[in-house]
């Protein structure tokens, strides 16, 4: 299965027994590629943020790509996104890169933690509901970062609640349809692509 590893999925679940948890996430992967990742960066549903650092300093605290030169924006380029002009047009959208990080908007704090996530080195990169409370346009460029950041580095991208019907490019990506079911917690994995099989995972 190693034309399934280093791939961007959406994840289209439909859980009798709960959402989906992080365990969950490895569980999917393990089922896709044989083994559980032993790195992941993982950014969830309501993500938090240093709260005394500035959302530029929280952005780069973990990036390999560059250290932290200032407190805003002004000393910034693409390169210290991995090369990813989409990242780094997201990053471009933040109306106060300055505020600290319990300054700011749910919102505003939804996007830095995703910037953050996809700037990690980790091979496994788990999102869940990264489009929510965004505009289109921050829609297409997260769309456009998650597509170069898997193309630039090899990674396995899996997000969880972005249906395909509000994927907002016309490039499309394949998508995970996961089943849990009571009471034996089995999950079953189908992916939506004439070309691959069906996968089932026992818990």
């Amino acid at each position: 299965m190693n034309d399934l590893y280093k791939k961007l999925y959406l994840m289209d679940s439909h859980l009798r027994v709960g959402h989906l948890q992080l365990n969950d996430f490895f569980r999917i992967v393990e089922c896709l590629i044989g083994y559980k990742p032993k790195r992941f960066a993982f950014c969830g549903h309501r993500p938090e943020l240093h709260k005394n650092l500035t959302l530029s300093e929280n952005i780069f605290l973990e990036a390999p790509h560059g250290t932290i030169k200032d407190r805003s924006r002004q000393n910034y380029t693409q390169q210290n996104f991995g090369g990813n002009i989409y990242l780094y047009q997201l990053f471009e959208r933040l109306s106060y890169p300055e505020a600290l990080g319990h300054e700011v908007s749910c919102s505003a704090k939804k996007l830095v933690a995703i910037i953050r996530t996809l700037l990690r080195p980790d091979p496994h990169i788990f999102l869940v509901a990264p489009q929510h409370g965004m505009d289109r346009t921050c829609m297409e460029l997260l769309a456009k970062s998650l597509i170069l950041e898997q193309t630039l580095n090899q990674k396995m991208i899996l997000v969880a609640d972005w249906s395909l019907s509000e994927w907002p490019l016309l490039t499309k990506v394949p998508v995970l349809q996961i089943k849990k079911t009571a009471p034996d917690n089995q999950m079953v994995i189908s992916i939506a692509n004439p070309q691959e099989q069906d996968l089932k995972l026992a818990s």
